[in-house]
């Protein structure tokens, strides 16, 4: 398994964004997404992707 750490220090709507064009490269390549953890705090909003 491989691990995507994701990251946008201005917007969860960013992060979003971020995720989805992340997603679609995984698709394009035959990647499974196995878990998607979203953890928003005080400093960001942070996604870990975890896929294989």
């Amino acid at each position: 398994m491989k691990v995507k750490m994701l990251h946008s220090w201005w917007s969860d709507k960013r992060l979003e964004n971020y995720i989805n064009d992340f997603l679609d490269d995984l698709e394009h390549e035959e990647f499974e997404v196995v878990e998607i953890q979203y953890r928003p705090t005080f400093w960001g909003y942070f996604a870990t992707v975890v896929y294989q």
